[in-house]
């Protein structure tokens, strides 16, 4: 049923679907009989242009946002748009790690939208120490790209997430400092979970006693630590020397330590369990009219 509004024209009905997606040109008005007419149809922002639809006559190309309509009756065209943005979450596993989105440093969890075609960065750094003794080293992005890498905004990709592995890190000590070593030296990270094998070796004159820690065998010189968190163990030795005074009662009478004969009392540092011979001799008589017994 065509109806023409006035002698020699014809009614054009455009609109856009939804009203919100865009613009259409020219709006709604008569048109002269048989001409062609020129559509164009704008996206708004956020949305793309996906077809046409006509009726009763189908345009010149359903498909291109400017084609064109001949006005042969009364007609109904419609411009269809699409939204043309994702929404994105980037973050990190675990959260609160540093990453960055094109040039943006970011240290929790973020929500962009995104026009779907659009180029982007992510990127992340690697290791990251946000709590002492605790270290995290990248592992990898959700989507196997490298540590900084360029993504395209897609319908199907809603999140973008860097993981990593957690170590943390062992401090090694000895009480007192020169008593003696241990190893592995102070400051090493390991993975969460590693079992670490520790040594303490006792200097010269110091014997091992125990750990401080959260040791397996505190009483043990060789021993392991598990890494479940950041570990402070220190191993504590024992000075293994004592300081000796022999001497004689009046002082001047003569004696012998391992052999060597002293008149004079003598200091001597001897290491804790070894052996020494004491002696002297009586009666000494070292005045004239004098003689001493020992007793």
């Amino acid at each position: 049923d065509t109806v023409q509004v006035n002698p020699g024209t014809y009614q054009l009905t455009t609109s856009a679907s939804p009203s919100a997606g865009g613009t259409v040109s020219p709006v709604s008005g008569p048109q002269t009989a048989g001409s062609v007419v020129n559509l164009v149809a704008t996206p708004n922002s956020g949305y793309a242009f996906q077809n046409w639809t006509s009726s009763p006559d189908a345009v010149a190309n359903p498909n291109s946002a400017s084609t064109t309509i001949t006005m042969n009756s009364a007609e109904t065209v419609t411009a269809n748009f699409v939204v043309n943005t994702v929404n994105v979450t980037v973050g990190t596993s675990p959260t609160g790690l540093a990453f960055s989105v094109d040039g943006t440093n970011y240290t929790s969890t973020q929500s962009f939208t995104w026009t779907i075609g659009s180029g982007h960065t992510v990127a992340t750094t690697t290791p990251q120490t946000p709590v002492a003794g605790t270290q995290y080293n990248f592992t990898s992005w959700s989507d196997g790209g490298a540590i900084s890498h360029g993504v395209t905004a897609a319908s199907g990709t809603t999140s973008y997430t860097a993981s990593f592995s957690t170590s943390y890190q062992l401090i090694t000590a000895a009480n007192p400092s020169n008593g003696g070593t241990v190893t592995p030296a102070s400051g090493s990270y390991y993975p969460s979970g590693t079992v670490v094998p520790l040594t303490a070796t006792p200097n010269a004159n110091y014997s091992f006693v125990n750990w401080t820690g959260n040791v397996a065998n505190q009483n043990s010189a060789s021993t392991t630590v598990t890494m479940t968190a950041p570990q402070s163990v220190t191993a504590n030795f024992s000075l293994n020397t004592v300081n000796v005074t022999v001497g004689t009662s009046p002082t001047g009478l003569g004696f012998s330590v391992d052999g060597t004969n002293y008149t004079s009392t003598q200091s001597f540092t001897w290491t804790i369990g070894s052996g020494h011979t004491i002696a002297t001799t009586t009666p000494q008589t070292p005045v004239a009219g004098t003689q001493y017994n020992f007793t």
